[in-house]
């Protein structure tokens, strides 16, 4: 069977996140900049996989002295790192 591959459009795609600061608090955040892509091979997902490649410096929780402390090396180091990338490990029907 042959291959699909989609591409993550970015207009209709968000990487986004949600952490807890000191216990009671959420932070949500989202990066702004990143491209991905998902192939399958028709309905098989078992054959399937994902790929996101992220711009570490996109960061963005709407706090900008945050922002900016995220992109430092106390975190993402994202002058050394610029990207980060995921690779699935498996693709599986959710329902």
């Amino acid at each position: 069977m042959a291959l699909k591959t989609w591409q993550l459009d970015a207009a209709h795609t968000t990487v986004g996140f949600m952490v807890r600061h000191m216990v009671v608090a959420k932070v949500h955040g989202r990066f702004t900049k990143f491209e991905g892509k998902v192939v399958v091979s028709g309905d098989d997902l078992s054959q399937g996989s994902a790929e996101v490649k992220i711009e570490a410096a996109s960061i963005d929780t709407g706090v900008e002295q945050r922002d900016n402390h995220l992109r430092s090396p106390d975190f993402f180091d994202a002058a050394a790192f610029p990207k980060l990338i995921f690779r699935s490990k498996r693709v599986q029907d959710a329902g």
